[in-house]
């Protein structure tokens, strides 16, 4: 049987020297998927993508059958189709490639090498080309296998590959239900002539995206609406944002200059549109046209409505991207506004590197499906939610939470960091919550996850490689199907004296829930031996085992009420350095090695490094002495002294560190408002200066982040104040 496991597409587009028309060369190389075996739509594949008219007159298909990535058959096809069309100035690699090499039984670290090393083949022979994956839709390939398939997703999506784009097929919902022969062949794998339709319409926004020729436009403090907006000097610049997202068209990129913007910028007109900043500020963004980018701006979201997000993403904003984005002070004193708002259902809204502080409403409200929150630096609540999720495939990966507490003990709005309700009959299925550090949440609840209606419709989130310190509260859980493998508890539970709640008999239940090596560390109530763990009502397919359990002093030992067939009782798991909140086991840790092989599910520990049996305990793999000395970071301050109460002061840094990184060149420049309080802790952000980095030392340097879009983030290693934008 062929199943769909090798999908290249490449598309070559470039300027032909002998006139100014843009080409495009368009090779789809694929197997039984794109060729059309068992189905009626391959043969139209080709033209269902309708880019003839658009780019040019080049556009083929070439099939394979049975091919895996190891093979290198069509990678060799493929280099060659691209030195065959060298002489165009554009490459773009799309590919999807891990569907075969799933079906073959190969695990999941065995595919992502392969696809690697076919990756970093193309780049090393045209290290110019543009490389966009797509993911795979769902098949009807068995429980394990699509696991596999949904977990390669997840990598993909989380950016660790080096990717420049990721084309999200299984997120439209059209593709998720191998047995709907609305789209598929009756065998689950292949699609019928409405389902290459899908399939050619993604992928086709893909490439006009990729290859869109592009116009630059300038704002700048001293321009004009009236002028042209085509160079950066005073006499040719716009004013305003806003005449830059009205004016501009798909493809165009809007440069803004330092300065403060007073604007809400409503991208209501064009798709496609891409805002860089430079230290610009301004209140806020209203997002309705897909595609649109944001990137490297200052939101002081205080004149913001209640009824609006600082960043709002609404209908018709979906693929749109904002990165090194700062969000502080949203909401005002008679209403809160929300930091990054969805109004609507949208699709795959892309979240990377903000930094969100001192808000006055919830942080993120993520609404519709398969959204990225990663490497995002969260401080302060006044009672909020952190994250509310009303979405589903949502990956919330590596973000920083290192202050979210609640004035007082516990407070009445009932404060969640992860918190969905079922009650309106909302959809958030297959949410993945993994690699995030949240280390002060004092009266604050760990999360609520609750199916209200009992149908489903709230269900199956994976908890994977966290790091939870400080959370007074527990995680409600009164939906089915959570998974959570590999975290590590500290001190959580205090006011409920339980980490996990697993089910109520009138909330609703968490059947099917997997509790998994797993670490609680004095968690619970401090006077209580019998509390600390997991507890819930009596639910159906609960596995809980290979946990760690202590309690308040080193050694101590839970009573009989916690049995576990695997589970260390009472041994200090010996965090290499837990006062500097650096979580990883030390050499002599009794947690390494002492878990289950989750290699199916969890393939990689909290700092990216690759997990094999046996698998040990907690949010990390291997131990580790902990670097404990934070990198140096210096504040240049200019020779004129301003004295002016409330003057806005241009500063810039340096930053090294003592494990071999190099100095940060002083091309990080910080403007912001000096805090007239004495109290520096009421203002994280101005605190940090966005410089310095906060203060603990969790070693991040082995993550395999992703560097094209910041050239000096190699530079600025084990130290996770990089989350803020420079």
């Amino acid at each position: 049987m062929n199943f769909r496991l090798l999908f290249l597409l490449v598309l070559l587009a470039g300027v032909v020297t002998t006139h100014a028309s843009t080409t495009c060369a368009v090779i789809c190389e694929g197997d039984s998927l794109t060729a059309g075996t068992g189905s009626t739509g391959g043969s139209n594949y080709v033209s269902q993508m309708n880019l003839n008219g658009l780019y040019g007159n080049y556009v083929t298909n070439i099939g394979h059958g049975g091919d895996v990535i190891s093979a290198n058959s069509a990678a060799t096809d493929a280099l060659t189709s691209l030195t065959n069309t060298i002489g165009y100035a554009k490459q773009t690699v799309v590919m999807m490639m891990q569907v075969n090499d799933i079906a073959v039984n190969d695990s999941v670290p065995i595919v992502t090498t392969n696809m690697l090393t076919w990756q970093n083949n193309v780049r090393a022979k045209f290290p110019n080309a543009k490389i966009m994956w797509l993911t795979s839709m769902a098949a009807n390939l068995g429980t394990t296998l699509n696991a596999r398939l949904v977990e390669v997703n997840t990598w993909l999506k989380s950016g660790t590959a080096n990717i420049d784009y990721v084309g999200d097929l299984r997120a439209d919902p059209r593709l998720q239900t191998f047995s709907d022969t609305t789209y598929y062949d009756p065998d689950g794998v292949h699609l019928n002539n409405a389902g290459y339709l899908v399939m050619a319409t993604i992928v086709r926004s893909n490439l006009v995206y990729f290859n869109r020729v592009n116009a630059e436009f300038y704002v700048r403090k001293d321009g004009s609406d009236s002028n042209t907006g085509t160079a950066n000097t005073s006499g040719s610049a716009w004013l305003t944002i806003q005449k830059g997202a009205n004016t501009a068209t798909s493809g165009d990129i809007v440069y803004v200059a330092t300065g403060q913007y007073d604007e809400i910028v409503a991208v209501n007109v064009s798709s496609n549109l891409t805002f860089i900043g430079s230290t610009a500020t301004n209140r806020g963004w209203n997002v309705t046209k897909s595609y649109t980018q944001i990137r490297t701006f200052d939101c002081n979201g205080t004149n913001v409505s209640s009824v609006e997000g600082v960043l709002e993403f609404g209908s018709g904003s979906s693929y749109s991207k904002a990165s090194n984005v700062v969000i502080r002070g949203f909401g005002s004193a008679t209403g809160s506004a929300l930091g990054v708002n969805m109004n609507i259902a949208v699709t795959n809204i892309y979240l990377d590197r903000l930094g969100l502080a001192n808000p006055n409403g919830h942080a993120f409200t993520l609404v519709g499906q398969g959204h990225t929150v990663t490497n995002c630096n969260i401080w302060g609540t006044n009672g909020w939610d952190c994250f509310r999720i009303v979405a589903s495939g949502c990956l919330i990966v590596n973000n920083m939470i290192p202050v979210w507490s609640n004035p007082g003990d516990w407070n009445p709005n009932h404060t969640d960091l992860f918190q969905s309700f079922g009650d309106n009959f909302d959809i958030a299925k297959s949410n993945t919550i993994s690699g995030n550090i949240v280390l002060n949440a004092a009266g604050c609840q760990l999360g609520n996850v609750t199916d209200d209606q009992e149908v489903g419709d709230i269900s199956y989130w994976n908890w994977f490689n966290n790091v939870f310190v400080d959370v007074s509260n527990t995680i409600n859980l009164y939906s089915p199907g959570h998974r959570f493998l590999n975290n590590t508890f500290v001190r959580c539970g205090a006011i409920s004296a339980w980490t996990i709640i697993y089910g109520s008999s009138t909330a609703g239940h968490a059947d099917n829930t997997w509790i998994l090596n797993n670490i609680f560390y004095q968690c619970g109530d401090p006077t209580r031996a019998n509390r600390g763990w997991y507890a819930g009502d009596v639910v159906s397919g609960l596995i809980a085992n290979y946990n760690l359990v202590v309690g308040t002093g080193a050694g101590t030992t839970k009573d009989s009420s916690w049995t576990e067939a695997n589970g260390i009782n009472g041994s200090d798991p010996l965090f290499a350095n837990a006062g500097a909140n650096d979580y990883r086991l030390a050499t002599n840790s009794p947690a390494l090695a002492a878990g289950t092989n989750l290699i199916n599910f969890v393939s990689t520990d909290a700092n990216g490094v690759t997990r094999s049996a046996p698998f040990s305990m907690g949010a990390f793999q291997t131990a580790g002495a902990g670097d404990t000395t934070a990198p140096v970071c210096t504040i240049l301050v200019p020779s004129t002294s301003i004295n002016t109460p409330n003057a806005t002061v241009d500063l810039s840094g340096t930053a090294s560190d003592n494990v071999g990184v190099t100095t940060v060149p002083p091309r990080c420049r910080y403007k912001f408002a000096p805090n007239p309080r004495a109290d520096r802790q009421s203002s994280p952000l101005l605190r940090t200066g966005h410089c310095r980095p906060p203060a603990h030392t969790l070693d991040r340097s082995s993550r395999n982040r992703p560097t094209r879009s910041s050239p000096s983030r190699s530079r600025r290693r084990n130290s996770h104040w990089a989350a803020w934008p420079c």
